[in-house]
């Protein structure tokens, strides 16, 4: 699911809001199966990121708060992306 997320910015970097919805959707099917609090909290946040710049706010909306429900509060299991936790992106895109 990692790798995924790093496709998912990848395609989100390069303007590719579709595709990296499609990236952030396989990686929350590979969360699923993991049952990982961290990893669901990731592809939560990398979906309501996708939504958000899609444009579809209550969808991202629900993701976002996804993601910050499902934080473990285990900080040493987030992912980091360009200096920022998955976490932190989820608030700021909130916060916009």
């Amino acid at each position: 699911a990692g790798m995924l997320g790093m496709l998912q910015w990848y395609h989100l970097r390069a303007g590719d809001y579709r595709r990296a919805l499609q990236f952030a959707e396989r990686s929350a099917a590979v969360a699923i199966s993991v049952n990982d609090h961290n990893l669901t909290a990731l592809t939560h946040s990398l979906l309501g990121i996708s939504r958000h710049l899609l444009g579809d706010l209550s969808g991202a909306r629900v993701e976002l708060d996804a993601a910050l429900r499902h934080e473990s509060g285990d900080a040493a299991g987030r992912v980091f992306y360009f200096g920022f936790d998955h976490l932190t992106l989820a608030n700021a895109t909130l916060a916009t």
